[in-house]
This record gives C-alpha cells, structure tokens and sequence, in this order.
C-alpha cells in the first residue's frame, strides 16, 4: 500500500476532504472552522494518521480562508506540489471570494500565494475550484470553477 499525506486543519475541523494521487503517496485538503490553519499529515495505512509538525504549515492570515474546497496534488509537469484554495481579493468594487495558489517542494513549507488572473472578465465570487491536472497532458490545469451569488445578483 502506498503511504499517505495530508494537509488538514491545525486544529480540530467539520468538512469535507479532497484526496489527489502523488508518485508516492496520497494528498488531502480539508475546510477549517474556524480556520486556524492548514496542517500536514502522515499515514502508512490511510486510516491511521500522525502530525507531521504541530503548527500550520499554510498558516491563517487576514486573505487567507480555505473555508470551501482546498484542492492540492503533485504535479509532475512542475515537480512540486500544487494547492489551490480561496482567499478574499480586494477590487474597486469591493471584497470578493478568489482562488489562490501556492507550491511546495516537501509539503510542509509552501511558497506565498498567488492569485489568480482571468484577463478582463468581471470579477466574481468565485467559491470551489476543483483544479487538477488534466490527465492527458498534465502540464495543462483543468479548473471548474463554481461562482456563488451573494447578494443574488450573477
């Protein structure tokens, strides 16, 4: 059996998992409430699981949120792993939910986060991102963004 990672909640969490497939082992995001942070994970069998260290390795911040479907997975096109996850992005027109990415050689230390760009469509709220690789050619993302109307208005 192949062994496991995973990046859930630093403290206790209520939500759902994504598991993604790596050349060695199993990745896993899971929703924080309330969020206090991203921690990872290890398992030999998948049913039993350790703390790879006690604080988050994606800490909270202010823009930070990861509280709909963080989606994580090895890329082999990049050799790191990949995470895409929600933050709260500032417009003109005000703060909206946005997708966000960062990278990590080793799963435990990942870069900043860089938000998404969708050239000169109007931003929206953007709730789950459901990004992996396409299977193909993994070089190339496939995202299917699901929008979420606040106020009523799409």
């Amino acid at each position: 059996m192949k062994s496991a990672i995973y990046l859930g909640l630093a403290e206790s969490y209520a939500g759902y998992q994504q598991i993604c497939h790596s050349p060695s082992c199993a990745v896993e995001i899971t929703t924080p409430r309330p969020f206090a942070g991203l921690a990872a994970f290890a398992s030999a069998d998948g049913v039993h699981w350790k703390k790879l260290r006690q604080e988050p390795v994606l800490p909270p911040s202010p823009k930070t949120m990861c509280d709909s479907q963080n989606v994580a997975f090895w890329s082999a096109a990049e050799g790191v792993y990949v995470c895409y996850y929600r933050v709260f992005k500032q417009f003109a027109t005000g703060g909206i939910r946005w997708v966000a990415r960062t990278t990590s050689k080793d799963f435990l230390r990942w870069t900043p986060p860089v938000e998404m760009t969708f050239g000169d469509a109007p931003p929206e709220h953007l709730y789950t991102n459901q990004t992996s690789p396409y299977f193909r050619a993994p070089h190339i993302y496939s995202a299917s963004l699901r929008a979420l109307c606040p106020e009523g208005r799409c």
